[in-house]
């Protein structure tokens, strides 16, 4: 007999590569992340912040968000030179991968992107 167990959380890492230009900057990324809360947990955000990162090498130079709400954590990287975003989604509630993916992808149109879902007990 199948045990039903309750899932802690998920957690989606996506990486995507290529993106629209106008996704790098800092009041276009917090737009984003909050279209994101929104869709994943609607009418909960509680903060969010976007900074520049990796001023140190060009290759890395860029913007990171960190964005919360009540039940999801977003945290990102958006690298100026490559045009890549690497995403993680960590969820204390269900919601459908595929979907979220389909808006993700209409939102930053990228040329090519994988994800890796993880499941908590």
């Amino acid at each position: 007999m199948k045990e039903n167990k309750t899932l802690w959380s998920i957690d989606l890492c996506i990486d995507l590569k290529n993106v629209k230009a106008s996704f790098f900057k800092d009041k276009a990324i917090k737009k984003l992340a909050q279209k994101m809360n929104e869709k994943l947990d609607p009418g909960t955000e509680i903060m969010g912040v976007v900074t520049e990162f990796g001023q140190h090498n060009e290759d890395m130079k860029g913007f990171r968000v960190v964005h919360e709400g009540q039940n999801i954590l977003i945290t990102g990287h958006f690298v100026q030179k490559t045009k890549n975003v690497y995403l993680n989604i960590h969820s204390c509630t269900g919601f459908k991968t595929n979907e979220f993916l389909e808006f993700l992808v209409n939102e930053i149109d990228p040329e090519h992107f994988t994800w890796k879902r993880i499941y908590r007990e």
